[in-house]
């Protein structure tokens, strides 16, 4: 039987709600986090410590890889900026720009 502190942090291992890149990293991590539990002593602060740290490392990972994810859209973001502003400096109007137009 799993230990309560144990399970409590294995639970945040889950990794359904996450897609692409962010979810193939988070795999990873669940993989090791149930790796680590099956072959260490149950119950020990050392493992729940180990596992809590795990966590901490698995989430800057995924935040990571949800940031490389997002930076084209962060570029294209910063494209329109610059067009906008250059057809204000001009003396012309900014192009509305709309969301169906990059979908």
């Amino acid at each position: 039987m799993t230990h309560p502190a144990t399970a409590q942090i294995l639970r945040w291992f889950s990794y359904a709600h996450l897609h692409g890149r962010a979810r193939d990293i988070s795999i990873g991590f669940h993989d090791l986090a149930l790796a680590l539990v099956e072959e260490l002593p149950e119950g020990g602060p050392e493992l729940t410590v180990g596992l809590r740290k795990l966590l901490e490392a698995k989430d800057c990972a995924v935040r990571a890889a949800i940031d490389q994810e997002r930076a084209p859209s962060r570029a294209m973001g910063e494209m329109i900026r610059k067009q906008q502003a250059d057809a204000l400096a001009a003396g012309g109007e900014p192009e509305v720009i709309r969301v169906s137009q990059f979908g």
